[in-house]
């Protein structure tokens, strides 16, 4: 009777490592297979960049870097033009893709897309299940970018082993100061059918999912108030030269601490140029 209960226990030992196991590859393979997928969307840009670029000798990233707006503003026309060509490809894989976001110094380069706050939580933008999801505007906001608030989320997919289709979890470094300190400015750049938007960081810290960090639009001293208060929260100083003010608008990005259920780590940055 006691071999058949140990040979029971065994048994069941085995499926739980099994199934953890299975677990384990599911994830990484839904990893590897995110990234790959990126991979190729980021290949869409650069073809864009190249047809964009008139026949001139000059490679992807050197137009997709950015350390001054002044880079963008010489060739203002092109980057419109190659945001335009971006957007007209992608709205046919996914009719829902708005825009594209480009954070050349934290590698993050993805699709966005606009539907409700649920949808694209789990899901890729063939609309199928994705463990990383894809990268998403607020339902409420408009999808050209001319809210005061517009605020994107993305999942926070950070993990010790490996580094692919990592989301918004490299945002979490503008909350590291010596990371700040070691640029002398850092710029979100967000491509739309319009042309191309340009975001200077101002503020990054932690929260939680229910704070009004996601309000989208209000009157004029509201905005004023609201938009000192989000930068009065930064846990590092941007050194942002300009001033705040009622004609400013933001752009928000979310994703979870991955400390708490609620933990929220949001990232402000303010348009400069479009």
């Amino acid at each position: 009777m006691k071999k058949k209960i140990y040979t029971f226990i065994q048994v069941i030992l085995v499926l739980i490592i099994a199934y953890s196991l299975y677990n384990i590859g599911s994830y990484y393979y839904s990893r590897y297979k995110a990234e790959k997928e990126f991979s190729s969307y980021r290949d869409m840009v650069a073809q864009a960049l190249n047809e964009s670029s008139d026949g001139e000798e000059k490679t992807p990233t050197s137009f997709m870097t950015m350390q001054r707006p002044e880079s963008y503003l010489k060739d203002k026309e092109k980057y419109n033009r190659m945001a335009f060509l971006s957007l007209e490809r992608f709205k046919k894989l996914n009719s829902d893709i708005v825009a594209y976001i480009n954070i050349d110094e934290l590698n993050i380069k993805y699709p966005v897309v606009h539907r409700d706050n649920e949808f694209y939580l789990r899901r890729n933008l063939q609309k199928e299940y994705s463990l990383p999801g894809s990268i998403f505007v607020e339902g409420k906001n408009k999808t050209d970018f001319t809210d005061m608030n517009t605020v994107v989320y993305g999942h926070n997919m950070s993990d010790a082993w490996v580094k692919s289709a990592e989301m918004f979890e490299p945002i979490m470094q503008y909350g590291d100061s010596e990371y700040v300190n070691s640029k002398e400015d850092h710029y979100i750049e967000i491509f739309t059918e319009g042309g191309i938007k340009i975001y200077k960081v101002f503020s990054a810290y932690y929260s939680d999912a229910y704070y009004d960090y996601r309000n989208l639009n209000m009157d004029e001293n509201e905005w004023i108030e609201y938009l000192g208060r989000m930068k009065s929260n930064s846990l590092v100083d941007f050194n942002l030269e300009k001033e705040l003010t009622s004609n400013d608008k933001i752009l928000t990005l979310s994703t979870c601490d991955n400390v708490t259920d609620d933990g929220r780590f949001a990232v402000h940055a303010v348009l400069v140029e479009e």
